[in-house]
């Protein structure tokens, strides 16, 4: 394997033996007569000792491996890597991914990493309510914007409000029903619209405002009772 340019690696003489690699690349698995993988552990470093008197950093370096049907690092020691938001790496084992900077795995969908040096996948936290994930190795999550909502943990997408409901704030866990006398019909809505005259809407959360009878009206928009529906110009009521 090579180690590219770039960084590179101190180690003391001291116990705990310390390898310190910084901004390196690393190209694994080359056709031509390379080795097969990297091994990070006391004899790919060149220090003598067991994993257990041994420490390795990784921070901002970069892994090329031009096999992916062979894992390109397996390790024996304890590695520390440097990861940043939304990336995770284990200690020791094999990473099987293929080509990466900084670290070998990203949080997946409708996760973020909300802190550095994750170790696991199961670091990752639910993408909080009223906000979304929907690209891998995030950091932290979207909020939701407005005409949309997130009323659960891990969502990788918003929520339109429904018919009757609207949201005009960005970061909702839910929507607001349209208030008496007025409505709306449309999916994702900001706002709601006020009943025509003649129209009215006697509740909370109507998608569409009902009608006077006939031959009757109101006298504004906006009317939220039957009751605001008068006889129009020219009709009276016949009393029963």
């Amino acid at each position: 394997n090579n180690a590219d340019s770039g960084g590179g690696f101190v180690a003391d003489g001291s116990s705990p033996k310390t390898a310190h690699f910084d901004s390196v690349v690393f190209d694994g698995n080359v056709v031509g007569g390379y080795s097969t993988s990297v091994q990070v552990s006391a004899v790919f470093i060149s220090i003598d000792g067991s994993a257990d008197d041994l420490t390795t950093s990784m921070k901002n370096c970069t892994w090329r491996n031009h096999d992916d049907t062979i894992a390109m690092i397996s390790t024996v020691a304890s590695i520390q890597w440097t990861c940043q938001l939304g990336q995770w790496s284990p200690l020791t084992g094999t990473i099987d991914a293929t080509d990466f900077t900084g670290c070998a795995y990203l949080c997946p969908k409708g996760t973020i990493g909300a802190s550095t040096n994750l170790t696991s996948a199961s670091q990752c936290s639910s993408c909080p309510r009223s906000q979304h994930c929907p690209e891998q190795g995030m950091g932290e999550g979207i909020a939701c914007p407005v005409g949309t909502y997130s009323p659960n943990l891990g969502s990788q997408s918003c929520l339109d409000c429904g018919p009757g409901r609207y949201n005009d704030r960005v970061g909702q866990e839910s929507c607001t029903k349209c208030a008496p006398g007025s409505a709306t019909a449309t999916e994702g809505s900001i706002t709601c619209t006020e009943c025509a005259t003649g129209e009215y809407a006697g509740g909370n959360g109507f998608a569409a405002c009902k009608v006077c009878p006939s031959f009757s009206t109101t006298d504004a928009v906006g009317s939220t009772s039957i009751d605001d529906c008068q006889c129009a110009k020219g009709f009276y009521e016949i009393a029963d």
